[in-house]
């Protein structure tokens, strides 16, 4: 353990000094202005619900009824919900209090993240990174959205916090509260599980590094897992009622060897081999880390990439330093290296993100430092410089705003979302003619915005999927040409509209780009009800 104290503030040294009022009026500023970003964009932009945010909200609200059997899933972790429900006593709008779940967290993951970058570089280091991660247009982005990154990214860099604090002083509660803070992570993600097992192996390498006991090794795990079990073993338990076998989350087995997942491509169940052969595999991993290689260059471009060579190793490593970089990168490799196997997506990227901008922010200073320390040693450059020296942070921060235009472009312009917009214009459409109706569609989209009941259309053939909507008392059948062309054939005569589905009568027609046609019919022996 690092035992060394800071004699200025009576506080050990792998905590830092203790802030001074201003840097705390910085944090105050950063997260101040992080909240009113995104609570602008949320109340001056539309925004579409995603199909997992349907669902959240529907676990939501069962939840705040009081209905626990609907109100939990295997598929869905339930903390995000029973988060979204008990904000929903506050906001009658139930979307908009899920966003401000993601709004808040996305804003409070400012403090987190500046204790870290202080411990590791310093004041001047932790404001400039609070900056960076408040302006950041992909935390940004997933602050504004009814989905879990928000939420996760706030319990995962607490918990990359509270495990250096337990790592670095070993006290009891300091374990504890890491595996109780991984606990709030699991049971937002599945997959932070994993980070456990990687804490314990880091209490495994202080026995190997530091002169600790075994006995104070087996003390630290079990204290680490008893945090994490406290707040996860209900859940544990519903999945072991549920699903009658002990298991981390039903969704995860869904994404297992789906590296090769990107886009509207995918890997179906049914298509995955039961025991995956190594050369499918490899294939696989090959094709996610490819992927994994193109959605990182667009949310953190190569200027950011040198900025963080430049923060790393402009200056030697103390020990103590090894050992904080060290604790850092596992996290950043862990992360990468589960999405990889899993289903890799720009989306499980952003709780990284604070770690890396911690590096950024370093390097960025000392760029600043190098460049200071160069244009001084030159007489005729010496006086252009000291004007105009205190701008170069300024003016590199600008630039690396600058690199992430495609980054904004591309989250303004996704494709998928002029199709969920399609669809929540025809929920509405619905919605003005009739009250709570059953919708059959591929996502609960329309259902959610119509008010109205879900029933799945899956893929299966005409006959089966008529003969289920009727048993279902299924009115409306909505059409979306993005996942209607990957299923049965016999479906996809659906999608033209000059077509007379037997059975069917088509009553609403959308195509507002290519690529995103919306067409919406209901059932022949229930037309009156759409006229």
């Amino acid at each position: 353990m690092i035992t060394s104290v800071d004699t200025n503030s009576s506080r050990p040294a792998w905590r830092g000094s203790r802030p001074a009022t201003n840097e705390w009026r910085g944090v105050l500023f950063w997260t101040l202005l992080a909240f009113l970003i995104r609570i602008l964009i949320v109340w001056r932009l539309e925004h579409v619900i995603t199909p997992d945010g349907a669902q959240y909200i529907v676990l939501a609200k069962n939840l705040i009824a009081g209905d626990l059997s609907a109100g939990f899933s295997p598929y869905s972790q339930p903390l995000f919900p029973l988060l979204v429900g008990v904000t929903s006593l506050f906001f009658p709008n139930v979307e908009f209090a899920a966003r401000f779940v993601s709004i808040l967290a996305g804003s409070l993951v400012v403090i987190p993240s500046f204790k870290i970058i202080r411990i590791w570089y310093g004041p001047r280091a932790a404001l400039l990174g609070a900056g960076l991660i408040s302006l950041h247009p992909l935390l940004i982005y997933y602050s504004s959205q009814v989905l879990t990154e928000s939420t996760y990214t706030l319990f995962f860099i607490s918990a990359v916090l509270a495990g250096w604090y337990a790592l670095a002083d070993g006290r009891a509660r300091f374990y504890l509260s890491a595996g109780a803070t991984l606990g709030m992570c699991y049971l937002v993600k599945p997959e932070a599980i994993g980070f456990l097992f990687l804490l314990i192996i880091f209490a495994l390498g202080q026995k190997i590094l530091r002169p600790i006991t075994f006995r104070t090794f087996v003390k630290n795990a079990l204290l680490l897992c008893a945090g994490f079990l406290v707040l996860a073993s209900p859940y544990l338990l519903y999945l072991k009622r549920v699903t009658g076998t002990w298991m981390i989350s039903a969704k995860m087995g869904g994404h297992m060897w789906q590296g090769s997942r990107r886009g509207a491509e995918s890997l179906t169940q049914a298509q995955l081999p039961v025991a995956p052969d190594f050369q499918i595999v490899l294939v696989q991993l090959t094709k996610a880390l490819r992927f994994e290689f193109e959605i990182f260059n667009l949310i953190f471009p190569m200027v950011f990439v040198l900025l963080v060579g430049l923060g790393l190793f402009r200056k030697s490593w103390t020990r103590e330093r090894t050992l904080r970089e060290l604790y850092l990168f596992s996290f950043v490799v862990a992360t990468l290296a589960g999405y990889a196997v899993t289903l890799p997506n720009i989306r499980f990227l952003v709780p990284l993100l604070p770690l890396l901008l911690c590096w950024v922010s370093q390097g960025v200073l000392e760029l600043a430092e190098w460049t200071d320390e160069t244009f001084l040693k030159f007489k005729r450059l010496e006086h252009f410089w000291r004007p105009v020296r205190t701008l170069f942070v300024p003016v590199v921060v600008a630039v690396l705003f600058v690199t992430l235009i495609p980054l904004f472009v591309y989250l303004i312009r996704g494709d998928k979302w002029g199709d969920y917009h399609g669809q929540k214009r025809a929920a509405i459409w619905i919605k003005e003619r009739d009250a709570g109706p059953a919708i059959m569609s591929t996502v609960p989209i329309p259902s959610h915005y119509a008010e109205g009941r879900y029933v799945a259309l899956i893929d299966e053939d005409y006959a089966a999927m008529i003969e289920r909507a009727r048993r279902e008392r299924v009115r409306y059948i909505v059409v979306n040409e993005r996942d209607f062309k990957y299923l049965n054939l016999s479906l996809r005569p659906l999608l033209d509209e000059q077509s007379n589905p037997p059975g069917l009568r088509r009553v609403y027609h959308s195509a507002e780009s290519p690529g995103h046609k919306i067409l919406v019919y209901v059932l022949d022996d229930q037309g009156q009800l759409a006229t």
